[in-house]
């Protein structure tokens, strides 16, 4: 059996490994491992793993047998590995944007997981060779160090406190007196004791509802029925609703006013959550989803989780965490909460879906909008796009679907007239009839 292994602390290359006969039955897609790389130890994430070919060529089973082992499996009592779904996410992302798998797989790394720390032990070797009085006074007195620290010891406490450490720690390294090992902190503490130990946060505005609190954790019903459906909205919901009662992988699109969205969107959730599925639901920016949040906290409570980057990095581990345990029903956020691993994940709603934030500014450059419908994809899940008016690639894909809302369902369409700036004279910023139209806005 062999496992490839991504490593966070080696920015994020793909290793294969050999796995050792113990460890077959124990380790899973997302399980973080123990891996030798070259003199070092480092911890890393598996990936994919697959059976060794039973006949392999003389080449093959040259390449194959110089392969090294996983050394341990790290798991400590609550650790459970990475939904199979967010890798099949990455391998559509990786074949969508032509990009390399290993650069999708920081997308899906648990934020408490990036965290690398480098910690240098002493060996055997390096213990006997403490007996040598002929090693020069430094070189014995950093091994002692590292004797005594049964831990290891940070490499910057080292070059801080020693002469020419960085020059010394190379020979020492090449002798194999000192090992070097990665460590990524999975867990520093349990769920519960960092729950109890983070701030009880502020909310901005007085619509959020403690939207930060997550103190209580008893179950809360949602409304027995729906909002009120007006107009042109309950044709939607008849859309939506019957996209639910079919059941899997479907897209929707829903151009309306932000109220009505919104209805329709807490009926929707209400529809999954009766079924035991979670909803996804993702804004532009971050002040609208603490907003939406709010509004939603006042139906489904403290089952509703907000997750975006402008979270201290204690903050997003904690609620990846319990998102990953299945203790919310809804997830608001923005375009990296679609990358949150939700066991059982029914609706993913783009609001604003033409809004150009879903855009990301670093490799892989993915669209949120794109990647929604990938995650729908790999879920089985309903997506829904909605917004006041669409983007072109929406408006493109779902012509004959889309009705734009009339002026009885409350949106009223501006009169709009073209000028052409050729005809008026030399210096013209301001037109007359644009002129009259600011008058009547002041004046009335």
């Amino acid at each position: 059996m062999l496992a490839d292994v991504v490593l966070p602390g080696r920015r994020f290359q793909v290793f294969t490994y050999q796995v050792p006969p113990p460890l077959v039955f124990h380790l899973h897609i997302g399980s973080p491992v123990t891996v030798p790389l070259g003199s070092a130890v480092v911890s890393g994430l598996v990936v994919s793993m697959f059976e060794q070919p039973s006949e392999p060529s003389t080449q093959t089973k040259v390449r194959y047998t110089s392969l090294r082992a996983i050394l341990a499996l790290e798991t400590e009592g609550e650790h459970v590995p990475l939904g199979h779904n967010l890798f099949q996410l990455l391998e559509k992302i990786s074949d969508y944007y032509l990009a390399p798998l290993s650069a999708c797989l920081r997308l899906i790394v648990p934020p408490h997981v990036v965290k690398v720390i480098k910690r240098l032990f002493i060996t055997e070797e390096g213990r006997t060779a403490i007996v040598n009085r002929s090693l020069p006074e430094d070189v014995q007195a950093v091994l002692r160090k590292l004797e005594c620290a049964p831990n290891g010891l940070l490499c910057s406490s080292l070059t801080h406190s020693t002469k020419h450490a960085s020059a010394m720690l190379v020979s020492v390294k090449k002798k194999g007196w000192v090992v070097e090992r990665t460590t990524v902190p999975f867990r520093s503490s349990s769920l519960s004791e960092r729950r109890a130990r983070r701030p009880r946060e502020k909310p901005s505005t007085p619509d959020l509802l403690d939207l930060f609190d997550q103190q209580c954790h008893h179950a809360v019903e949602a409304p027995a029925e729906p909002p009120l459906l007006v107009n042109g909205e309950d044709l939607l919901w008849q859309t939506i609703s019957g996209a639910l009662t079919i059941g899997g992988f479907q897209e929707i699109s829903v151009v309306s006013a932000e109220l009505l969205r919104q209805n329709l969107l807490i009926a929707t959730i209400q529809s999954i959550s009766r079924q035991g599925q979670q909803a996804m639901v993702l804004t532009p920016e971050v002040h609208q989803a603490e907003t939406l949040a709010g509004h939603l906290r006042k139906i489904w409570k403290d089952q509703v989780e907000i997750y975006h980057g402008h979270l201290s990095s204690s903050d997003r581990s904690a609620r990846w965490e319990r998102i990953r345990q299945g203790e919310v029903t809804v997830v608001v956020g923005t375009r990296s909460a679609l990358f949150l691993p939700l066991p059982n994940v029914g609706l993913v709603w783009v609001e604003q879906e033409e809004d150009q934030s879903y855009k990301d500014e670093h490799f892989p450059y993915y669209h949120a909008r794109d990647v929604a419908r990938m995650r729908g994809e790999v879920e089985g899940a309903l997506v829904v796009y909605g917004a006041a008016r669409p983007s072109l690639e929406t408006y493109a894909r779902f012509r004959e679907q889309i009705t734009f809302p009339s002026e009885s369902s409350g949106s009223h369409a501006p009169l709009m007239a073209m000028i052409d700036l050729g005809e008026l004279s030399f210096g013209t910023t301001l037109s007359s009839l644009l002129l009259a139209g600011l008058t009547r806005a002041l004046d009335a």
